[in-house]
């Protein structure tokens, strides 16, 4: 069994982290407060990695270590939204999202139903962003992410009314919190510079990040250990 110090330790440093970055977001250069924000993801991967180490070989069902997989693609695709930054990273880094919100999809097995689903929303939002000329290719991995992540969400919460478990409802917060966190980064993005509601989406998109982060390393932690 893990030992429970190292579960509030973990816990520890990632809610003096997220003070960090709210401290940070106000106070200090744009170039710091993103490497203060990384140091909370990679906080996230060095427990879920601790977790694998602990657990991986005995761990009831290997299919749950498609969480530690995604957890590390996340890691990589903050490189390039996150410490990199600016319009030539949304490519890679959305590519990177996009791969993360495509293993939790198949961590939660859709039905075929559910994948005519995702792709009809998917194509709308394409059709949407057409309408309104703002159909670029960094855009449509935008709406991809947020198309797959909305719908991971969904299917999060009705994994979770079919066999309730704690696991599970940790699942379907961090999973609800990433897609509020992603609606903020598409306002971010979209919204004029200066205006309140931008600054407040740009605010909110680490206020859910860290938590949703966090959720789900703790959903890995009770589905691969016996506690």
């Amino acid at each position: 069994m893990m030992k429970q110090k190292d579960v509030r330790y973990y816990l520890l440093f990632e809610a003096i982290v997220f003070v960090a970055i709210k401290i940070a977001e106000f106070t200090l250069t744009q170039q710091t407060t993103k490497c203060v924000m990384y140091s909370a993801i990679v906080g996230n991967t060095v427990m879920a990695a601790h977790i694998w180490r602990r657990y991986g070989p005995s761990a009831p069902d290997r299919h749950d270590h498609l969480i530690f997989l995604a957890l590390l693609v996340n890691c990589v695709a903050d490189v390039f939204l996150t410490l990199t930054g600016g319009e030539r990273m949304y490519i890679p880094g959305f590519v990177c999202f996009c791969t993360v919100e495509a293993i939790y999809a198949v961590y939660l097995r859709p039905s075929t139903r559910n994948l005519c689903v995702r792709a009809l929303l998917f194509a709308a939002a394409l059709l949407f962003a057409w309408q309104i000329r703002l159909l670029t290719l960094p855009n449509a991995l935008g709406l991809l992410n947020l198309t797959l992540v909305g719908a991971n969400a969904v299917c999060a919460w009705l994994a979770w009314r079919t066999q309730p478990s704690r696991a599970a409802l940790l699942f379907a917060l961090g999973l609800s919190s990433f897609l509020i966190g992603d609606v903020s980064v598409a306002l971010e993005i979209l919204l004029p510079v200066g205006t309140l509601v931008r600054r407040a989406a740009a605010l909110a998109v680490w206020t859910f990040y860290v938590p949703a982060q966090v959720l789900i390393v703790l959903t890995y932690r009770e589905r691969v250990s016996k506690i």
